[in-house]
């Protein structure tokens, strides 16, 4: 993780100078940052499409540096600091090899309750309601390849003609409703 600390300040230096030389494209870029900014939720790969413009504008600050016998000598450190730092010999644990984004487990809460209905035995049908609010990258509503076959199915909650014709379709299985966004998070038997 201290390698990105530290990349990051270093490439900061010749993006800024070339967003001063390109200040159009720099101005796209501040709009762009800015709009992922507005976003409620944000994940390091949605900054993807921006990463041309970025690397445009890294390279124009590094050749405009490269132009002043002090900015040849400013690059020339930054340059090897990149190098020094990517070549450093690694010894750290999982957690620096990642970002963060894309690493955690899972939901575990969700897993919980899986095993917790599986021991009871029997089969399961798993009603899920969300809040208007939820946070999409936390997913309940997914299945096994073979649903029919599963000891436990979830379903988001719709309608309750819906509901009902679903409960129909499964009658042969336990319903639970739970809403992950709830405090207190329990499951409730229907039926």
């Amino acid at each position: 993780m201290w390698r990105i600390k530290l990349l990051g300040p270093l490439l900061m230096i010749p993006l800024l100078f070339g967003m001063w030389r390109e200040r159009r494209y720099g101005a796209a870029l501040v709009c762009g940052l800015a709009g992922y900014g507005a976003h409620q939720f944000i994940a390091v790969h949605y900054f993807a499409p921006l990463l041309g413009l970025q690397w445009m504008l890294l390279m124009t600050g590094w050749r405009g540096m490269a132009m002043s016998p002090r900015g040849a000598r400013v690059a020339l450190c930054i340059g090897l600091g990149c190098v020094v730092s990517s070549l450093w010999p690694y010894n750290g644990g999982d957690s620096e090899r990642t970002w963060g984004c894309c690493t955690a487990p899972g939901n575990m809460r969700r897993a919980e309750f899986v095993r917790k209905l599986e021991s009871m035995g029997g089969r399961h049908l798993v009603m899920v309601r969300y809040n208007a609010n939820h946070n999409i990258h936390v997913e309940w509503v997914y299945n096994d390849a073979h649903i029919d076959s599963s000891e436990v199915i979830w379903a988001r909650a719709m309608s309750e003609t819906d509901d009902a014709r679903l409960m129909k379709m499964y009658e042969n299985r336990a319903v639970w409703a739970i809403n992950p966004d709830e405090e207190g998070l329990a499951l409730r038997r229907i039926r």
